[in-house]
Order: structure tokens, then C-alpha cells, then sequence
């Protein structure tokens, strides 16, 4: 059982600062507003200071619990393992938001105010205010039950199979404080659970709302195969092939993948309001029963809940070819289905207009942007993995390790949020070719060594370890962007038009890294592209800087006493002072700056510096 408890506010939210003045900017805190304060002071920004306020109230509760038991029996060739768990994960969470509501003074308003932020505030004309009328608490809870079976088969003394099947649930999310909310795209309304409550306030919901058993479903499918091997083709002992495939599910993650369903419209509202000559806004009267302005971005869920699911695979030939090394080449490859991701249902068609004509044209006008949550992404990856292995013998050891490998995924968002095709692409973190050598040498100098056993040079030059650390690696993939709104969508990062490969003979320098010309940038006129298009450019298409570097560490062991020793360490990280350059500027219509590097990036985490680092130690051992 783990328990974790995390309250965050500061004692002025204890103070009801409003309600003296008979205001009450959250209207329905939580039910357990006995525990959690839901007063403070207005979170307030004035020009020219810094902003004020008691900020955002924040508790969490989050106990976890889990059972786990097994058997094993061995019967001849077979050690046959069952068990099972169960799994269960809660979260009880309360994120009141700015629960005394906001204040601006900024010199912005159109209303009956002074112009200095200042002066405004001592006379309590804000410019604007918002509100969080509803807020509630979050009991989300979900359940993970499993059960497997495993048999280990010693088929021969140069074969053993490895056989199992496990069968689990990870259950959809449910909350106890009040029901999910999410959005039908088939009605086009918001969505909450008939169960097991209705709606915790007595307030007139501005939708109408269709009520559903549940948001989405269980999956009682999940079933998992496991089969590995692990045979001496030879029977000398020195040459194992391994094998093995299998299918992996993944948990829900309970608070910050699904918090936003408990609290999604119609359960919370956001309004703001502006001062103006004819609705004038003031201390005594900071938020009006009517003009607000109300944002409220539904969230949904596909009901047809899949769980996200891993196929993965290798085979692999290890060969012993000295007494002290072995050679270890693997394929790894896994296939990755019914990801969870995010699509924006609600993202209008390109066009002119203003915001307003934009709102118009998305599918559900009265809405902002709809997240909706989907179980239908995928990826793959594929490798190939090398590695050579000195154990330690004559004073060295070292290991060679080479891995190529790809990643591609379509979970990036694409600026169409109705065609993910542009989505699918090398995965953010793929990185194509990664090389590592290491050793560790204790030179051949000194007493009982091979060279200058005796005299004084035998006491200064004898007695020291070499360590060096080689890596290089390719760079990261990257995809260029747009900062200005030519598709005039309503949100998102527009990309270019693609004509080219832009690694295919790319300069590869800190001016210009990738073949910008590669890149159209729509123009007004549309000689260059055409504006309220999206982009044809795919998804990580660049080729980032790789990097290379080179460690060392020098170290010397001067014996004391039988058990005290002094030990001499020097240490060279990034030791040829190679530069390893950041990422390039990415802005297509940035101007000339497009494609140029400006920056290193630091290949040591132990010193954080971009530059060669030398440190010495001296330390003695008891």
C-alpha cells in the first residue's frame, strides 16, 4: 500500500477575502470545502508589477494498493509459475483554479478607468475579471486484475522453451465525486454518466446534455501469449541463439491523462469579463450576473475503448570468441497498436475571416476547441544491436556497443487536425545510428606489471588506470513550422509547402544546416504557395545534428597502510573539446535566421558545460 497526500496553498486562502462585500466568485467549491481552503485573494496582474495574489489551490490524496500472489511447481522437464494481481489505482484530486477569481489592471480597458494600472487599482476599476463559478473534487478510480501462466520446458540439455499466457483488465476510468463529462460527436452535445450521481449543484447547465451509462468501455479481450527459447546449436557452450515474442499491455495512467473528464463542460465554466462604458466593472460588482464571456473547451472519448497494446520480437546469436569475450548481435522489433491520442474534432476549414467567421465554421460553432481522446495511433520499431564484451583479464576490459535502429509513430500533431496522414512520420525521439566504446586499461607500469618494474620510475609512472568513453550518435529528427496563421484555422502551428528533400545535399553547416529552398512559405499573393492551404511538408522530415564526444578518467591508486589508500583522480570530459551544435532555427518564415544554428548543446550531464571540463580529486580510501 503506498499513500501519497500533497496540499498546496498558502494561508491566505483561508481568508474570505469576498465575502464580506456578499460576492462569491466559486460558487460550488468541492465536498470536501471543510479540508480545502476556497477563499484568498483575487489573483491579480497590474502593470508595472508584479502579479499578486494567493494563487491556485491544489490537494492531492492518492492512495495505491496492490495483491499479488503465485505458485510454482516443478514436474519433470516442466517448472510451470501461476499467479495473479490486482491492481488498483485512485487518485483524489482538487485544483481549484484561481478560486477568488482574477483582477487586471493593464491600461487596456475601453471602460471608465484612468489609464495607469495604478490609479485604477486604488480606485477598484479593473479593466478585466474572470471567474471559475464550478469546481469539484476528483475521485477517479480504475482496477488492474491479471492472472498468468508460465511454463518453463527443458526439452534438451541444449533447448528450453519458454511458454506463457497472461490474461488482464485495465479498467476504464470511474469517479465517485461526481459523474465523467466528455462530448458525442454524433450529437454534438456534451455527454456525462447516468451514474452514479446527477448533477452535484443546483444550477440551470446552459446545454443540453445526453447522459450515457458510460464514457467508454471495458476491454475483456487482453489476452497476452508469451513464447521465448533459448538453444546451444552447437553444444560447445559457446554459441546460444535466443528468441522470443510476445505481447505487452500498458495501464491507464489515472490523474493526468483522464483529470480533465471529471471537470470537463458542463461541470466547469470559465467566464471573464471586460469593462466597458456601458457594462462598467468595479470592486463591488467584479462579476456580473450577465455579460461574461464564456470559454469552455469540451473534452471527449471514443467509447469504442481498445487497450494500447505492444507486439514485440527478437532473436539473437551470442558467440563466445576468446576465453574472455563474447560477440552479442540481436534484432529487436516491436509494433505498437491502439495508442491513446488526441485529435482537435472541432478545428474549422482554412478561409478567410475573423475569429468570429472562424468560429462559424467549425463543425460545432458554440463550442472552442474539442479534444478528443481516441485509442487509434500506432508505431513500430525496428533495430539491430551489436555488442562486444572483454571481460576483465590482464589488466583490461572493454565494451564495443553499436545500435542502428527506427522509430516511427503517427502520434505527432499534424496542422490538419481531420487528415493524420502528415502525422505519421520518425518518431520525435528516433535516433538512427548510436555508437558507445568504453575500457578500462590499468597501464602496464610499475610493480608486478609487465614494463618498469622497479626504481623510482616504477613509484611515478606506475599504478594507474586509463578509462576512456567514446559515443557518437546521429541527430534527432525535426520538422519546420510556421509563425504566422495562414491557414486561419483557429489554433495550431501551420507548416510549409515540401518540394524537396532538405537533407539531400544540405551544407550541413551553422549557416544553413538542411537545403532551406526546400521549403515554400505561402505568400498574400499565392506566388509562393497559397494561403488557407495546409502545408505539404511531412512530419520530422530534417535531419538534426548528431553528436560526438569523448571522455577520459585518469586514476591512480597510492597505497598507505595495509587498509588505507590515497586515490588520484583526474577526469576530461568532452576531453577534444569537440563543439556539438543545437538544433536549427525551424521557422520557415523566419527570414535568413531559417536553417542557421546558433547554439551548442552540453553532452556532459555530470558538468552541464558545452566545453572541455577537467576536474581533479583526491581521495582517500579506509
Amino acid at each position: 500500500l503506498n499513500y501519497v497526500a500533497v496540499e498546496n496553498y498558502p494561508t491566505t486562502a483561508f481568508t474570505n477575502f469576498w465575502g464580506q462585500y456578499g460576492i462569491q466568485p466559486l460558487i460550488y467549491p468541492s465536498q470536501s470545502a471543510t479540508r480545502v481552503p476556497t477563499g484568498g485573494y483575487p489573483n491579480t496582474t497590474l502593470t508595472g508589477f508584479t502579479n499578486f495574489g494567493s494563487g491556485n489551490v491544489a490537494y492531492y490524496h492518492i492512495p495505491h494498493w496492490q495483491f499479488t500472489d503465485s505458485l510454482s511447481w516443478t514436474h519433470g522437464k516442466h517448472t510451470l509459475r501461476f499467479g495473479g494481481e490486482v491492481v488498483h489505482f485512485a487518485a483524489n484530486n482538487i485544483n481549484l483554479g484561481s478560486q477568488a477569481g482574477t483582477l487586471s489592471f493593464t491600461n487596456t480597458s475601453a471602460g471608465p478607468t484612468t489609464g495607469y494600472g495604478m490609479a485604477d487599482l486604488l480606485l477598484g476599476l479593473p479593466a478585466s475579471s474572470g471567474n471559475n463559478p464550478y469546481r469539484y473534487q476528483l475521485y477517479v478510480r480504475s482496477a488492474a486484475p491479471s492472472v498468468y501462466v508460465q511454463d518453463d520446458f527443458k526439452v534438451s540439455s541444449r533447448l528450453t522453451v519458454n511458454l506463457g499466457l497472461r490474461w488482464e483488465v485495465n479498467m476504464p476510468v470511474i469517479t465517485y465525486a461526481h459523474n465523467l463529462a466528455g462530448f458525442d460527436p454524433a450529437t454534438g452535445r456534451p455527454v456525462v454518466q447516468a451514474d452514479p450521481a446527477p448533477f452535484p449543484f443546483n444550477v440551470t447547465i446552459p446545454y443540453e446534455v445526453l447522459k450515457t451509462r458510460s464514457l467508454w468501455n471495458t476491454d475483456w479481450h487482453d489476452f497476452a501469449p508469451r513464447v521465448g527459447f533459448a538453444w546451444q546449436p552447437l553444444g560447445d557452450g559457446k554459441t546460444v541463439v535466443r528468441g522470443g515474442a510476445g505481447t505487452f499491455y500498458n495501464n491507464q495512467t489515472v490523474l493526468n491523462n483522464f483529470s480533465s473528464f471529471p471537470g470537463a463542460v458542463p461541470y466547469t465554466i470559465n467566464n471573464t469579463y471586460t469593462s466597458s462604458i456601458a457594462a462598467p466593472l468595479s470592486l463591488s460588482n467584479p462579476f456580473p450576473s450577465s455579460g461574461a464571456v464564456t470559454s469552455n473547451s469540451p473534452v471527449g472519448v471514443d467509447a469504442n475503448y481498445r487497450n494500447p497494446r505492444v507486439y514485440e520480437w527478437t532473436l539473437g546469436v551470442q558467440r563466445q570468441v576468446f576465453n574472455d569475450t563474447v560477440l552479442d548481435v540481436s534484432y529487436v522489433g516491436t509494433s505498437s497498436s491502439h495508442l491513446q491520442g488526441t485529435q482537435n474534432i472541432n478545428q474549422a476549414p482554412p478561409g478567410a475571416g475573423t475569429p468570429a467567421q472562424v468560429n462559424a465554421r467549425r463543425p460545432y460553432p458554440q463550442f472552442g476547441t474539442i479534444s478528443y481522446t481516441e485509442w487509434a495511433f500506432n508505431s513500430n520499431f525496428e533495430s539491430m544491436q551489436v555488442k562486444l564484451n572483454k571481460r576483465y583479464a590482464y589488466g583490461l576490459s572493454y565494451t564495443f556497443s553499436y545500435v542502428w535502429a527506427h522509430s516511427i509513430d503517427d502520434l505527432g500533431a499534424p496542422t490538419n487536425q481531420f487528415d493524420f496522414s502528415t502525422a505519421r512520420g520518425s518518431s520525435s525521439f528516433d535516433i538512427r545510428h548510436r555508437l558507445v566504446i568504453s575500457a578500462v586499461w590499468e597501464l602496464p607500469f610499475g610493480k608486478g606489471r609487465q614494463f618498469v618494474k622497479d626504481g623510482i620510475a616504477s613509484q611515478i609512472i606506475g599504478g594507474w588506470q586509463l578509462s576512456p568513453l567514446f559515443q557518437w550518435q546521429t541527430g534527432i529528427p525535426l520538422t519546420a513550422t510556421l509563425s504566422g496563421n495562414y491557414t486561419n484555422v483557429g489554433g495550431g502551428t501551420d507548416r510549409p509547402n515540401l518540394t524537396c528533400d532538405p537533407n539531400s545535399g544540405a551544407p550541413h553547416t551553422v549557416k544553413q544546416w538542411f537545403n532551406t529552398s526546400c521549403f515554400q512559405v505561402p505568400a498574400a499573393n499565392g506566388a509562393a504557395g497559397a494561403l488557407y492551404r495546409f502545408g505539404t511538408e511531412g512530419r520530422n522530415v530534417i535531419q538534426g545534428p548528431g553528436l560526438v564526444n569523448f571522455d577520459l578518467s585518469l586514476v591512480r591508486a597510492i597505497p598507505i597502510r595495509e587498509r588505507v589508500m590515497l586515490q588520484l583522480r583526474g577526469e576530461f570530459f568532452d576531453f577534444l573539446n569537440h563543439p556539438n551544435f543545437g538544433v536549427p532555427n525551424v521557422t520557415a518564415d523566419g527570414g535568413p535566421s531559417f536553417g542557421t544554428i546558433t547554439s551548442t548543446i552540453a553532452p556532459n550531464v555530470q558538468t552541464g558545460g558545452s566545453n572541455r571540463t577537467i576536474q581533479v580529486a583526491l581521495k582517500i580510501v579506509f
